[in-house]
């Protein structure tokens, strides 16, 4: 289990937590209108590099590792309101 601090936090750099961070980025940037800094902000003031790069490489690693692709488009399919 990852919490807010632990996912927000300067010094925490897991594996699992830094995956977890870029594929918020990538949802964040697939799903929404917000731009990088201000993604960035909301990740625990993560700066706008740090956003592209975890956006990139979810980007190229989702087209070549089926696992993680399926993992986001599970998370993508949840976050998606269900129309009526």
């Amino acid at each position: 289990e990852i919490t807010y601090g632990d996912w927000s936090s300067d010094v925490c750099s897991s594996d699992l937590i830094v995956e977890a961070r870029q594929i918020y980025f990538w949802l964040s940037r697939e799903m929404t209108g917000h731009s990088y800094c201000e993604i960035g902000l909301l990740a625990g003031e993560r700066d706008h590099g740090t956003v592209i790069h975890g956006q990139k490489v979810i980007e190229n690693r989702i087209s070549v590792e089926s696992k993680l692709r399926t993992k986001v488009e599970g998370l993508q399919k949840l976050f998606t309101p269900k129309r009526q």
